[in-house]
């Protein structure tokens, strides 16, 4: 069976239960009706129309058949329903895997330097006149600095304490 003709099934069912339209065109009322049904889930119009039969609709009385307005929104409570029934099952789910895969080195390493190569174009493309000669001289001072710092070799380090006088040393050279 298909969709339409389930649903002719069911209209046919709803009509069949109840005396008559209210407005009392009948006609007018089917094609409301088909104009509802056309726009519905296929979902949620079999438990709306057995929520209109069974009178469980709020504001339904079932002295007449129910308009095509009580039907979209019978519709529409089943359709909320199952929304709701969705949204609850898919908050019952575990939570998804943690599989995230690391970069292996080499890609971290290629990553990094492209990433450096982005800041130093960028920076140069922004760097004023005044910017470039400022890093201009601190290049310059800090090669002068490099040329007269002294070394750290142990040697180096004995050698300099010593030429910078002992206090123990003076007492043994008097």
């Amino acid at each position: 069976m298909t969709t339409t003709q389930r649903q002719q099934a069911l209209v046919s069912l709803l009509l069949g239960t109840f005396p008559n339209f209210q407005s009392g065109d009948a006609e007018a009322a089917l094609a409301a009706y088909d104009i509802v049904l056309s726009k519905a889930d296929p979902r949620d119009v079999e438990p709306a129309i057995m929520m209109l039969i069974e009178g469980r609709l709020p504001g339904f009385d079932g002295r007449f058949a129910p308009t095509a307005t009580q039907l979209s929104r019978a519709i529409r409570v089943c359709l909320e329903k199952r929304v709701d029934a969705e949204i609850a099952a898919r908050k019952a789910l575990p939570p998804p895997p943690d599989d995230w895969v690391d970069d292996p080195p080499e890609v971290k390493a290629r990553n990094k330097a492209r990433l450096d190569k982005l800041c130093a174009d960028l920076a140069a493309q922004l760097q004023t006149d005044d910017a470039a000669d400022e890093k201009r001289k601190r290049e310059i001072t800090n090669r002068a600095n490099a040329a007269f710092r002294p070394s750290d070799d142990p040697y180096a380090v004995k050698r300099r304490l010593w030429d910078a006088g002992c206090p123990e040393s003076d007492e043994n050279a008097a």
